[in-house]
């Protein structure tokens, strides 16, 4: 179970967005009183820091937020911001550098918010399995796509996202071409979980850093650290 807690200004506001974390099996906070108490510089790292997630609300204004990201970035959470409007890649790019983990719109179906969460679960998940590795010093020879283990799904998988030469390959393709089919709650959920392990595997082959991006609401692609430490071979080419 995720724990996460909304900041918001108006707890009315927030009812939709609460019934449909419930629904992803998340344990949900939503408060005003806490935001109230970070704005005055009163901020509860110990309270925070019992959460996986925090959610700040778009009834918080951009300023406000700036003024709440060096405070509450301290709990070690990450922070989703929920907004009314689309994002420039830009703005994007700082808002994270001040802390922000990722975004999701006001409106969200409820496989769009879980593809949010999935998202902070993989991080996460990678980020314990890079800390549990030995630190060894990492070979600047390239592996071959072809001795990579995985499963062969797995690997049909990485073969589409492998091709796509760092493009974003979008869900409705994968499902096609991985299930036969358009997507639906369950092939959105089982990309997810491929996608989750594949990090973990290749994390345990040696290949680290952004490997596999979500795009949100769209699909996946591969990052350049990964094509920096995977070359291709003849059998990228076969299905």
């Amino acid at each position: 179970m995720k724990n996460i807690i909304v900041l918001t200004k108006s707890l009315i506001s927030e009812q939709e967005l609460e019934q449909q974390l419930q629904q992803l099996d998340c344990e949900v906070y939503v408060s005003k009183r806490v935001l109230e108490q970070c704005l005055y510089d009163e901020v509860n790292l110990n309270l925070l820091r019992s959460f996986e997630i925090i959610l700040v609300s778009e009834t918080i204004s951009n300023n406000e937020l700036s003024w709440l990201l060096p405070a509450i970035k301290e709990a070690n959470a990450f922070i989703i911001r929920k907004t009314d409007s689309d994002l420039s890649g830009e703005e994007k790019r700082d808002w994270k550098k001040q802390g922000v983990f990722s975004w999701i719109k006001t409106h969200n179906t409820l496989e769009e918010l879980r593809e949010s969460i999935d998202e902070v679960v993989n991080r996460k998940n990678a980020k314990s399995l890079t800390s549990n590795i030995v630190a060894l010093r990492r070979s600047n020879e390239q592996k071959r796509f072809s001795t990579l283990t995985l499963t062969h799904k797995e690997r049909r998988l990485m073969t589409l996202l492998f091709q796509a030469n760092g493009s974003t390959v979008s869900r409705e393709e994968l499902s096609y071409k991985l299930w036969g089919k358009a997507p639906c709650n369950s092939t959105l959920t089982q990309l997810s979980t491929l996608t989750n392990k594949m990090k973990i595997k290749l994390a345990e082959q040696g290949i680290y850093g952004d490997i596999i991006q979500t795009v949100w609401g769209v699909g996946y692609k591969l990052m350049d650290d990964f094509y920096d430490q995977v070359i291709s071979d003849e059998v990228v080419v076969e299905m």
